[in-house]
């Protein structure tokens, strides 16, 4: 059996042969102290599984003098009494970067069937992230379902439609969300073969809003430039906010880019998008490809992945999510002191910043729509209601009229 103190030091030992930072080195040993400190005040020497549930439950308290739940959370409790875990029932520490939790079915039944829904939208050879969006809305109604005691698919009728739909809207906005869900549900309804509910899902039509996005203006813009030139950012943030402000590449598309997507000799990035399956082949412009060249080189970790762009801390890992190059982007809009003023300072915004940009140039839609990957030409026509000044080359001028006392 490991003391916790023989477990804190190969903690130690273990992040230094995976040549974690100094940084996350000097967190770890934060870390260890607060641990083998709560050891201390409550008569712990080995470990044990009561040590490591009295230290999840209660490590954050200040009654026992250590921190506050605030600032060191459950979560990261947890994550550390995992590592231990992993010494003693498995003979090594292994640092992973655990993923979100999917929610399940609480029945046997619905379990299944969710099981199989997945399966069969694997099988149509839609994207991962698809999947995910149409999983969420099928889970919730049978939820629902189970709620209410109806315990069999083929009970589920079009006269309870109403309320389930009631019951959704707790999860879903009534603009986009359910506009969304709806796609999910109606995936599940050619699935499970039922007409009946297909029929229905396709005569719901949510009122969507198309929100005119407003662009960066010149001072922003020039604002922004400073920011990515004056050396107080990371590498790979002033790279990836250039790949969307300059050639309006998605979140997802930046996280999954890889080495071999980028040809130097002719200056381009070749990739297939997520998102549509369309090919892209774009000019990687010197900026933008000096900006990846600078990462690469000088600030990127020395490990062995395909994916260019890492997370900044070890485990050096690809990015997880679009959330990341949401958090990147927003950190260096606020750097730049650049109002938000409702805007989503992500790459959505971005790639409507490009877009807006290349119409004002009078770039045909046709390679508008090459560029940033559309998969219909006439999605770019989209951007125009951002574009305040076609707009106003659109108005009519006004006609003087003649006013009578009539």
């Amino acid at each position: 059996m490991y003391t916790v103190a023989e477990l804190c030091e190969l903690c130690m030992q273990a992040a230094i042969s995976e040549d974690f930072t100094e940084l996350t080195r000097t967190r770890y040993e934060r870390t260890v102290k607060r641990i083998l400190k709560f050891a201390e005040n409550h008569g712990y020497v080995e470990f044990s599984e009561e040590f490591a549930e009295d230290y999840i439950a209660n490590g954050g308290s200040d009654n026992y003098g250590c921190y506050k739940d605030g600032r060191y959370s459950k979560r990261d409790r947890l994550r550390f009494m995992n590592l231990f875990r992993e010494q003693v029932y498995e003979g090594q520490i292994i640092f992973r970067v655990y993923g979100k939790t999917r929610l399940e079915p609480d029945t046997d039944y619905y379990r299944n069937e969710l099981e199989m829904f997945v399966r069969y939208l694997h099988a149509t050879g839609i994207e991962e992230n698809t999947v995910l969006a149409y999983r969420f809305p099928v889970y919730r109604m049978f939820q629902y379902y189970e709620i209410n005691q109806i315990m069999d698919t083929s009970q589920i009728t079009v006269e309870s439609m109403p309320d389930l739909f009631e019951y959704l809207n707790r999860f879903f906005s009534p603009h986009g969300g359910l506009k969304n869900a709806l796609c999910g549900l109606r995936a599940y309804a050619r699935y499970a073969e039922r007409d009946d509910l297909l029929s229905f899902f396709s005569t719901l039509k949510p009122r969507s809003e198309k929100k005119i996005i407003p662009c960066l203006n010149n001072e922003e813009r020039e604002s922004l430039v400073d920011v990515l030139y004056s050396g107080d950012i990371l590498l790979r943030d002033k790279a990836i906010v250039l790949l969307s402000l300059t050639i309006g590449i998605r979140a997802c598309d930046i996280i999954a880019l890889e080495f071999d997507n980028i040809d130097w000799h002719s200056g381009t990035i070749s990739f297939v998008q997520e998102k549509t399956n369309n090919p892209v082949n774009d000019p990687g412009l010197a900026a933008v490809l000096n900006a990846i060249y600078d990462y690469i080189v000088n600030e990127r970790p020395r490990v062995s992945c395909k994916n260019i762009f890492l997370r900044s801390f070890a485990p050096y890992r690809p990015l997880t999510d679009h959330s990341a190059i949401y958090g990147i982007i927003k950190r260096v809009f606020t750097k730049a002191e650049i109002s938000f003023d409702k805007r989503i300072c992500g790459t959505t915004f971005l790639r409507h910043n490009v877009t807006t940009h290349m119409l004002r140039q009078k770039i045909p839609q046709e390679v508008i729509a090459s560029v940033v990957g559309h998969a219909d030409v006439n999605t770019t026509s989209i951007y125009m209601s951002a574009d305040d000044k076609e707009i106003a080359e659109c108005m009519l001028p006004m006609i003087k009229c003649g006013v009578t006392d009539e």
